[in-house]
């Protein structure tokens, strides 16, 4: 791969498509910004992007399990229902897209239902959870924001204290195949 290639992915990944223009004629990108191919010298999982209807029902099973381990089982399904909403509220962008702003209430429901000491681990744990859900289900132009959800759920599980719960999870994502190393 060429610097040129390279540069044009990541000019594709910033700029409007149909926006800019050389000479009067539209720019067109070389590959479509939402497909993580070669051109990304980052993040390349080896996930798909869209999940069958079957891989989504694991993905929230797999969730509800592990949820169900660090909370009670009526705060497992309040929080596993928070984000299956949030998945399929369509709010978003045209009203096209997952909305994930609903979700931001149960991080003040789970704060006020526990220490503080607490709250940062579960705070944490709910973080990954969400970027989990963000990375499968939001729609995003550019792979750059995948790299930060991912990134971000790297950075969530490095701590071993705080981390410790998110560890858990995306340990069982990865066993199911479901989320990338």
């Amino acid at each position: 791969m060429t610097v040129l290639e390279v540069a044009q992915g990541w000019l594709w990944c910033s700029v409007l498509v149909g926006h800019h223009s050389v000479n009067g004629a539209p720019l067109t990108p070389t590959h479509h910004p939402t497909k993580m191919n070669n051109a990304t010298p980052f993040f390349s999982p080896i996930l798909p992007l869209h999940l069958t209807e079957e891989q989504i029902n694991k993905l929230d099973a797999v969730c509800l399990e592990v949820t169900e381990k660090f909370f009670r089982k009526d705060y497992a399904d309040r929080i596993i229902d928070a984000l299956k909403y949030s998945r399929a509220a369509n709010k978003g962008y045209y009203r096209t897209t997952p909305d994930f702003r609903h979700f931001i209430g149960i991080y003040h429901w789970v704060k006020s239902h526990s220490n503080y000491d607490d709250y940062v681990v579960f705070r944490k744990y709910l973080q990954t959870l969400s970027a989990v859900y963000r990375w499968h289900f939001g729609h995003y132009e550019s792979v750059t924001v995948y790299n930060y959800l991912h990134e971000r759920v790297k950075i969530e599980v490095h701590c071993e204290h705080c981390g410790s719960l998110s560890k858990t999870l995306i340990d069982r994502l990865i066993e199911e195949n479901l989320w990338a190393v």
